[in-house]
């Protein structure tokens, strides 16, 4: 496995809420050695979903889910770059960079990864960037990847955040697979009830 010294991944989603799998992701790509350091960055409003907690609550569950593990930082840009209208990832990456002094990989799942086709210039995604795939075993399909991206294993976690909104409006348990916090704050502001 080689070594990057100081290369940075960005870890782009809803986050609505964060969840274990969401951890699940950014440590394997910490763990993977191919990067040091991940960014994760909320969506203002995503391209994608009409319906979504506001962002500040969105931003406030990352920072509660992902601030305590180390080389970890919840990135607020999509709120500056919006400008208060959905944002198209291509967009914010086109924005950083610009802004990056060095070359960055954009951390993804392999479920995400086949999606980015059919995203607004995701044939351009594909092409001009370096992907970092964390792979899982309950998603097994094979599929093609550039030269220039890594594919990694993670531990098996099947868990999505539109499965947890459902179990939270059907009153049911949700932990362990979001933290206590943002299960706290999730109450707090009586959210996907």
């Amino acid at each position: 496995m080689t070594i990057f010294i100081n290369m940075k991944g960005f870890f782009f989603g809803s986050f609505d809420p964060p969840h274990i799998g969401h951890v699940n992701v950014v440590t394997a790509a910490l763990n993977s050695g191919y990067i040091d350091n991940v960014e994760v960055v909320p969506a203002f409003k995503s391209v994608w979903k009409n319906t979504e907690t506001p962002w500040d609550y969105r931003l406030m569950m990352c920072k509660m889910a992902f601030d305590k593990i180390p080389n970890v930082r919840v990135n607020s840009m999509e709120y500056f770059l919006a400008k208060g209208e959905p944002l198209p990832t291509y967009k914010v990456i086109d924005f950083l960079k610009e802004v990056e002094k060095e070359d960055f990989y954009i951390v993804t799942t392999n479920e995400t990864y086949r999606e980015i086709r059919v995203w607004q210039e995701g044939e351009r995604i594909l092409k001009e960037n370096k992907f970092l795939i964390v792979c899982s075993y309950h998603f097994p399909e094979i599929f093609e990847v550039s030269i220039s991206d890594i594919s990694i294993f993670a531990p098996d976690i099947t868990i999505c955040s539109t499965n947890l909104r459902q179990k939270i409006k059907d009153g049911k348990l949700v932990q362990p697979f979001i933290t206590s916090d943002v299960a706290r704050l999730i109450d707090k502001l009586n959210l996907y009830k």
